[in-house]
C-alpha cells in the first residue's frame, strides 16, 4: 500500500521539479532576449548621436567666410538631439561623453565671436564623439581635426564633412 503512494510522491516531485525547470529556463531566454535588444537600442543610440554630431558645422575650423548664422543653427540642432537623447543612455561614462559635448556645444552658443575658443571646443567635441564610439565598441571613423570647408547655408551646415585635411590622418 505505500508502494502506490511512495510512487505518487515521487511522480508528483518530478513533475513539480520539471514545471519549475521548464519556468526557470523560459525566463533566462526571454531576460537573455531582452538584453540582447536592449544592448542593440543602446548601440543604435550611440549611432545616432555619432551622426548628429558628424555635420560640417562641427568639423570646420571658424573663419571670417564661414555663415554663422546656418553653423549655429547646425550647432544647436546637434545640441538638441544629444539633450533628447542623453538620458536614454545606459552607461554612466557614455552619458558624461555626451553631457561635455552638450556643454561645448552650449559654450558655442553662447560665445559665437571667440574664434580661437570655438576651435578648441570643436576639437573637443570630435575628440568626445570619437571617445563615445570606442566607448561601445563602434569601427566607426570620424574625421581627425576641422577642416577648411565653407559654407553659407544650414544644409551645407548639417552636411557630412567632405574630408579630412588633419596632417595626422
Amino acid at each position: 500500500m505505500q508502494t502506490p503512494i511512495i510512487v505518487a510522491l515521487v511522480a508528483a516531485t518530478v513533475a513539480i521539479s520539471g514545471w519549475f525547470v521548464t519556468s526557470y529556463l523560459s525566463r533566462r531566454t526571454s531576460d537573455r532576449e531582452r538584453g540582447i535588444k536592449r544592448k542593440e537600442s543602446q548601440e543604435a543610440l550611440i549611432r545616432e548621436i555619432i551622426a548628429a554630431c558628424h555635420t560640417r558645422a562641427v568639423y570646420t575650423r571658424a573663419h571670417a567666410q564661414l555663415d554663422w548664422n546656418a553653423m549655429l543653427r547646425a550647432l544647436a540642432k546637434c545640441r538638441s538631439t544629444l539633450q533628447s537623447d542623453l538620458a536614454k543612455i545606459d552607461r554612466q561614462d557614455q552619458q558624461q561623453l555626451v553631457a561635455s559635448v552638450i556643454s561645448d556645444l552650449d559654450s558655442i552658443e553662447r560665445h559665437p565671436d571667440d574664434f580661437d575658443q570655438i576651435n578648441i571646443l570643436k576639437r573637443r567635441i570630435i575628440w568626445a564623439v570619437k571617445k563615445l564610439a570606442d566607448s561601445a565598441n563602434l569601427k566607426y571613423t570620424l574625421p581627425a581635426s576641422t577642416t577648411e570647408e565653407v559654407f553659407f547655408s544650414i544644409e551645407d551646415a548639417m552636411a557630412i564633412p567632405a574630408g579630412d585635411e588633419s596632417p595626422h590622418a
